[in-house]
């Protein structure tokens, strides 16, 4: 496994996250599918944290993402 180090530690943190429209209503499709790909990459960019891998589904979003010890999930 690849471990990160910071400057007193080594640590691993790969978190998988699942968010869900309330009731599991089917609202990601289309242009609002897009929109929340497109913000998702932006506050990981802007956050620093590396998504590894990440699927949009019409009622929920699914992402493995590795987040710097220096962040809170």
């Amino acid at each position: 496994m690849p471990y990160d180090t910071g400057k007193h530690c080594v640590f691993y943190h790969h978190y998988h996250n699942v968010w869900s429209s309330k009731y599991r209503y089917e609202v990601l499709t289309g242009r609002a599918g897009e929109q929340v790909r497109d913000i998702l990459r932006q506050v990981c960019r802007e956050s620093e944290v590396d998504l590894l891998c990440g699927v949009l589904f019409s009622d929920h979003v699914q992402m493995f993402v590795s987040v710097p010890s220096k962040r809170a999930i």
